[in-house]
């Protein structure tokens, strides 16, 4: 029961270290150094720490934010925080309160299992509090700096070089520490809620100095305006082709409806005129046969009756008849040519020219 508390309580008992060194311990290679004969890639790992803490501006952040990874987790009073959105608004926030500078003094590198890495700063967080004025004398009363001893251990996943720090555990040595649960309820109060919210209480900070989300709300809306242009352009492009393509499937369809409409007629003349020529021909044909029968009938009927009446040293019978049948043969002719005459072709091909013309 007493161990369980005092892993509360100790300023040195958060399990975030201990979690760490589980996981990734393994073999472990230790050297230490001092801030100016550091290794290669370690250099970089302490400017990045260093300027998280000296970062005053949301921009400040952001250019030192890339070289954290997405789920650091940051335990070092006097909260405990998660996530790299949490950490730049948490520290951001804190700022409005006090100003922080890390003094490195001595780096010890632990390469552990894999490649990762343990790297541990030793040195001094100076604390410069805000709000000392005279017109409030009380708050003259506030040092203008606070000296924390402090060991920074940072958790670097990958090559010094090029790894991102995805652990900051922070222990104080000459000011206690506070319990774990307030560090995670510090966490929610200052991280958290205030990301999740971070639309709302951003269009203040340009009355209080920093301009970083006035800019970039700015540069949001010259973004937008110009993709919109864009849009619009290509929304017209887009309209003028298909209105030209409309026009010339338009034209299209009235060509094949006017080649079909010429097509129907043409074959329609064509079945009149061979229709015409039919009716012609099968009226000739009928008027000639009609002839023929009666100048047949008109001969047999006159030879009959020339045989009867007149005496026998008359003509022979058949030389009347005949000459019947030449006047009514003539006059069978004679109709034919009116037929011919009133436009009618009797032979096919002569119909089909004259209904084509």
């Amino acid at each position: 029961m007493a161990s369980g508390l005092q892993k509360v309580v100790s300023p040195h008992s958060a399990h975030t270290e201990e979690q760490y060194m589980m996981q990734h311990g393994g073999r472990v290679r230790t050297g230490t150094f001092t801030v100016n004969n550091l290794p290669p890639g370690a250099d970089r790992i302490v400017a990045a720490v260093r300027d998280l803490f000296r970062a005053r501006t949301m921009q400040d952040y952001c250019e030192t934010l890339p070289a954290f990874a997405r789920d650091v987790v940051w335990d070092a009073p006097p909260i405990m925080t998660s996530r790299k959105g949490h950490l730049r608004v948490a520290s951001y926030l804190a700022k409005f309160a006090a100003n922080l500078d890390l003094e490195p003094g001595l780096v010890t590198i632990k390469h552990l299992s894999g490649d990762r890495h343990l790297v541990d700063i030793t040195g001094t967080v100076r604390v410069m509090p805000k709000g000392r004025t005279w017109l409030l004398p009380p708050t003259m009363l506030l040092p203008e700096s606070i000296p924390i001893r402090t060991t920074i251990r940072v958790g670097v996943n990958g090559t010094l070089a090029d790894g991102q720090i995805e652990m900051i555990y922070g222990q104080w040595h000459n000011l206690p520490s506070l319990p774990s649960p307030l560090r995670n309820l510090n966490g929610l109060l200052l991280g958290g809620l205030p990301h999740m919210l971070e639309p709302l209480w951003s269009r203040a900070m340009e009355y209080l100095g920093d301009d970083f989300y006035k800019r970039k709300r700015e540069r949001h809306i010259a973004d937008g305006t110009a993709g919109a242009v864009d849009t619009a352009i290509d929304l017209g492009s887009n309209a003028v082709h298909s209105l030209g393509d409309a026009v010339s499937n338009f034209i299209d369809m009235g060509r094949h409806y006017a080649d079909t409409t010429l097509q129907t007629a043409r074959e329609g003349a064509r079945s009149a005129a061979d229709t015409a020529s039919g009716v012609a021909r099968s009226a000739a044909d009928t008027a000639s046969g009609v002839a023929r029968s009666a100048a047949d009938t008109a001969s047999g009927v006159a030879r009959s009756a020339y045989e009867t009446v007149m005496p026998s040293d008359m003509p022979p019978a058949r030389e009347v008849p005949s000459k019947a049948g030449e006047a009514l043969s003539k006059a069978a002719e004679r109709a034919k040519e009116s037929a011919r005459s009133a436009g009618v072709a009797l032979d096919p091909s002569g119909a089909q020219t004259q209904a084509v013309r």
